[in-house]
């Protein structure tokens, strides 16, 4: 259990440090239903259309609910088996889709408007998904929900998903180098792609205790004391 998620405002190195230690300790819950899903998905993606990806990313969101129900779970001290946190990605997958759908269109509106609003909202949308995956909200309201916990914490939200999807991105492409040297291989292409996929995996934890860590704070509860509140070292 992580009592301290729930009254120490997390600086970048506790939100990675504690994301990368239950991803860790939950790894035998989250790797099952990650190769239940990636490894279909990213075959079928390999006879469809680029631009029918959208598919793939919209079927991905079970693993991304998944996730964020066991990293849940865990930092409040539980431990729920991969069939319990699959199941619960189902039930929760209809409104996850919709906010994301809804979230690629504002997107969308906002790069054809200009990059610059696109940069200034973007950070008020992160926590969406894990909104309505974890607190039972509909599609709509988790854009609204997300906006209210980064409200204040702009520039924080911003440099924090920044960085950590950064080295994401840093990591994915050195991965995917092989593809752009070696010949054509439909199973060496499988293999990167789904290597890609599991190394996303750590950070998209380090998101959800981020969100998770956001909204505790922001919806403490009765019992912690205000004076609590501080800055994690």
């Amino acid at each position: 259990m992580n009592p301290d998620i729930r009254t120490s405002r997390y600086g970048l190195g506790a939100i990675m440090k504690t994301g990368w230690s239950e991803f860790i300790k939950n790894f035998r819950t989250i790797i099952p239903i990650a190769l239940l899903i990636y490894i279909p998905v990213n075959i079928l993606s390999l006879f469809i259309p680029a631009k029918l990806s959208i598919i793939s990313e919209i079927i991905n969101l079970l693993v991304t609910v998944s996730i964020a129900k066991i990293i849940e779970e865990s930092v409040l001290g539980n431990h729920i088996s991969p069939f319990y946190a699959f199941y619960f990605s189902l039930m929760r997958w209809g409104s996850v889709c919709w906010v994301f759908v809804l979230l690629a269109l504002l997107m969308l509106i906002l790069l054809l408007a200009l990059v610059i609003p696109a940069i200034i909202f973007f950070p008020y949308f992160v926590f969406a998904t894990y909104a309505v995956a974890l607190r039972g909200i509909p599609g709509g309201r988790g854009i609204d929900y997300s906006s209210d916990l980064v409200k204040g914490q702009w520039r924080r939200a911003f440099l924090y998903t920044v960085i950590i999807e950064g080295i994401f991105i840093a990591l994915a492409l050195l991965l995917v180098l092989p593809i752009f040297f070696l010949p054509e291989n439909v199973i060496l292409r499988l293999v990167i792609v789904s290597a890609v996929d599991i190394v996303s995996l750590p950070f998209t934890v380090m998101m959800i205790i981020f969100f998770l860590n956001c909204d505790y704070l922001k919806n403490k509860p009765a019992e912690v004391p205000a004076e609590d509140i501080h800055e994690a070292p």
